[in-house]
């Protein structure tokens, strides 16, 4: 932290959200984390993030306790113990899903009749529902193999344990950082930032592009992989971030 940033008001992060907040992270994490979007937010995220909200709206309920933000930004962090979920926001993204099944079976059912004519009625039936969910498949599948492809990632959860047992700090993995406004997701990061360094914290996470990787290390981040796939901030005693 910088002398200027001291003279700042102190921001305090909270923790959790209510239903309506959660639904609002949920569409951002849809809109932001997608395979026509990854990053910032653009119009080309939204065309997909409709099919991922329900579900990113779950991942924040069952999460709940893990969930950090201020004004409009947000983001999970983990510490390798269970999460607290909540079951209003559960329920919330229970009815949202239910609501996308709604449409995805308005939408199949005239489509699956279209094409009785060449298909039999299970193929056509099949084929509907391919059509219709292709978004959500489609996004399921390349999130797959970017994992697949990331072996730094995959590994986050033994690297988290591994620093763990090494230097007896505390360890989070961070993941989902979105905001709604411009200079939200910094005020977020620096009230956390403020938090790691009286606790002597690392934590680990995975940029979504350089362009992303470039903006944490402005604030402080290192790589701990040699790509980057992974990064950190490092505020235990006599490291040097």
């Amino acid at each position: 932290m910088t002398a200027q940033d001291s003279l700042r008001e102190p921001l305090t992060a909270a923790r959790g959200a209510g239903p309506i907040e959660a639904a609002r992270i949920g569409w951002r994490r849809a809109r932001s984390f997608n395979l026509l979007n990854r990053g910032a937010r653009s119009w080309t995220g939204a065309l997909i993030a409709a099919w991922l909200w329900p579900f990113e709206t779950m991942i924040v309920a069952l999460n709940w306790g893990r969930l950090r933000r201020l004004d409009g930004a947000s983001m999970t962090l983990t510490d390798g113990t269970s999460p607290r979920m909540s079951r209003p926001v559960v329920l919330t993204a229970v009815a949202l899903l239910l609501a996308q099944l709604a449409v995805v079976v308005a939408v199949a059912l005239p489509l699956t009749a279209a094409l009785l004519g060449p298909l039999s009625a299970g193929w056509a039936t099949v084929a509907a529902l391919v059509i219709v969910t292709a978004p959500l498949l489609l996004e399921l599948g390349v999130r797959l193999v970017r994992l697949a492809r990331s072996p730094e990632v995959r590994s986050l959860s033994a690297r988290q344990r591994q620093l763990a047992a090494a230097s007896g700090a505390p360890v989070l993995v961070m993941s989902a950082f979105v905001r709604a406004r411009a200079g939200e997701g910094s005020r977020l990061l620096r009230a956390l930032q403020e938090e790691w360094q009286r606790t002597g914290a690392v934590v680990l996470f995975n940029p979504a592009n350089e362009a992303v990787a470039a903006y944490y290390e402005r604030h402080g981040a290192v790589a701990d992989s040699p790509s980057r796939a992974v990064m950190r901030f490092d505020y235990r005693a006599g490291v040097a971030a």
